[in-house]
């Protein structure tokens, strides 16, 4: 069983990095709310979560169910690669 504060800890850390990551430019927080991504966020914290650790192929599915796109055609192969990566540290 995962306890709540690991959940919304993990929750909180993956909206934090897609925020920064930013791939519409819609500057969550500032041009944006804060929470722009959350629903993206959510469903990679739950990866996260629940299998500790996400691959580019999850996040670019979790994109192509909400917006017709894949994540790595939105940022770049790379970009997409060093995102994940640095999802996969947050529940390390």
């Amino acid at each position: 069983m995962t306890d709540k504060a690991h959940v919304e800890r993990v929750n909180r850390l993956v909206l934090e990095s897609l925020s920064r990551l930013d791939p519409y430019g819609l500057k969550p927080g500032r041009s944006a709310p804060a929470d722009e991504y959350q629903v993206e966020a959510d469903r990679m914290a739950r990866l996260l979560i629940h299998h500790g650790r996400i691959s580019v192929r999850q996040a670019d599915q979790i994109w192509l169910d909400l917006f017709g796109a894949w994540l790595t055609d939105e940022i770049g192969k790379r970009q997409t690669e060093i995102f994940v990566a640095e999802l996969n540290t947050l529940v390390a």
